[in-house]
């Protein structure tokens, strides 16, 4: 883990999940934890809490990456292609909930904002919603029976939009002259 002096807190080296065994067993270990924490109801759709279905939510075109530290995966965001953009998913352990986690998930929107204009997201917390709000996100409303028959915020954050609050939180412009055709 490194510290970043502009931006004001800890980022975590992220990495892109592929199915090898260091990878998987990563995922293990998170899943075990969502489970014991309860996260994994809050986060994922019952069709994803059993064990293979879980890593079947991270197979492509989904691309997840993820922070971690010696205790495991700190920071967890992927997307899902969806028309002209891609859905959000986003997870931070609760030890870690507190602090200044911008640069981390700010890194990893970076990346998928490499690919696609624009990103969805859906969440039936209001604390989520709130952090979405305060961090960019244009929340759009409440849509009944969304996510496992229960009402959910939709919302969305565009690249401009983006570069703003990333700038604004890192004192860094995200693109710097780069290119890249991946997340």
């Amino acid at each position: 883990m490194a510290q970043n002096g502009s931006g004001g807190g800890m980022e975590l080296e992220l990495v892109e999940y592929a199915p090898t065994m260091e990878h998987d067993i990563n995922l293990l270990q998170w899943w075990s934890h969502l489970l014991a924490s309860g996260d994994l109801a809050a986060v994922f759709s019952p069709s994803a809490h059993t064990l293979s279905r879980f890593y079947e939510t991270f197979q492509p075109p989904t691309a997840l990456v993820y922070g971690a530290d010696n205790h495991g995966i700190v920071v967890a965001v992927w997307f899902k292609p969806f028309l002209n953009a891609a859905t959000l998913g986003l997870w931070i352990r609760e030890d870690y909930r507190h602090r200044q986690w911008w640069l981390t998930v700010g890194e990893a929107l970076r990346r998928a904002f490499r690919v696609v204009p624009l990103l969805l997201f859906t969440t039936k917390s209001p604390a989520a919603s709130a952090a979405a709000r305060d961090s960019g996100f244009t929340m759009l409303g409440t849509i009944p029976y969304l996510l496992d028959g229960e009402a959910a915020e939709v919302g969305f954050l565009t690249r401009e939009r983006f570069c703003i609050e990333f700038e604004r939180a890192t004192g860094r412009a995200p693109y710097d002259n780069e290119v890249s055709a991946h997340v």
